[in-house]
């Protein structure tokens, strides 16, 4: 009895595939179809709406350079767009910090808030820039008024500031360099400043009162790359934005990177 029931127990053993099975696998095999198609379908909807919202600013290279994606505009409708500065900062326990400038672009030039002065005349010489939210050293904006702007309070809420200046040996060329404040102060009186904000043909340099002394500025640091240039000398102008679907292997996108990568 006990060698007949294990013999039996031993034929039966494994997976019978029913009619019932065989439907119910059906079933699931074409709902879970139907559910990864609709599911491609709205990611895919979703993906063309997002992008049909989106600018990117690329510039004249070939192939061309994206340089980022439009974060906003400013009053002058020129598109902003966020550069990432790698561990120019340390924390109190070492850790490097990053940091975010706003850089606007328009079709021959870098603009930013925040004006960098000069010691000598015609921007050249030693370059400076106001500390964050320093509205007692300098608050005025594009039209000569105190009060009206030329203050980036971005900066304000980082602790460094960060503004385009002229470019470094060659004053008349008008698209501009970043520059970052640095740790030193200012000890040079001040005569001219590159405000990039300004409308106007030409350089964005203007003239100042030699009165507003180096209080509350610091030394002005180009931020560059590991080969010695400027993270926006690369760059070619003129500049271009576009509401582009999906960046060709010409318009290939360059990942965030600190002024020590070379592309």
């Amino acid at each position: 009895m006990k060698m007949t029931f294990s013999k039996r127990f031993r034929k039966q053993a494994g997976f019978i595939l029913t009619l019932e099975a065989v439907l119910l696998a059906t079933v699931l095999g074409i709902g879970l179809f139907v559910g990864i198609v609709a599911v491609r379908d709205a990611l895919f909807k979703y993906k063309l709406s997002k992008q049909d919202q989106d600018f990117y600013v690329f510039d004249s290279s070939d192939p061309a350079i994206v340089i980022g994606k439009v974060a906003s505009f400013d009053e002058h409708e020129a598109p902003l767009v966020p550069f990432i500065d790698y561990g120019v900062r340390t924390d109190t326990n070492g850790n490097p910090i990053n940091h975010r400038a706003l850089i606007g672009i328009r079709d021959d030039r870098f603009t930013s808030r925040q004006p960098v002065f000069y010691s000598g005349p015609s921007c050249t010489g030693d370059p400076c820039i106001a500390a964050p939210s320093n509205e007692l050293a300098y608050n005025t904006g594009v039209d000569g008024l105190a009060g009206t702007g030329g203050v980036g309070y971005l900066y304000g809420l980082q602790g460094i500031s960060y503004g385009i200046g002229s470019v470094a040996g060659d004053p008349g060329a008008v698209k501009g360099q970043l520059y970052r404040q640095s740790t030193q102060f200012c000890g040079s009186i001040l005569q001219s400043a590159w405000d990039s904000q300004r409308v106007v043909t030409g350089t964005p340099c203007i003239t100042i009162s030699p009165t507003i002394g180096p209080a509350g500025f610091f030394v002005a640091e180009p931020v560059e790359r590991s080969d010695g240039l400027n993270v926006l000398d690369p760059l070619n102008s003129p500049f271009y934005t576009n509401m582009i679907s999906t960046p060709s292997t010409t318009y290939t996108a360059v990942p965030p990177a600190d002024e020590n990568t070379t592309f």
